[in-house]
């Protein structure tokens, strides 16, 4: 769910650095995921 949100915004045409900033979240959601389960 939180990925596909992600995804949306990175897609975005404004995506340049915003999409910089999202991946690097989306890296440590992730991982925190991957960590907790």
């Amino acid at each position: 769910m939180i990925k596909k949100k992600c995804e949306k915004i990175f897609t975005a045409p404004d995506g340049g650095a915003i999409s910089e900033l999202v991946l690097k979240t989306l890296k440590e959601i992730s991982y925190n995921d991957s960590v907790s389960s």
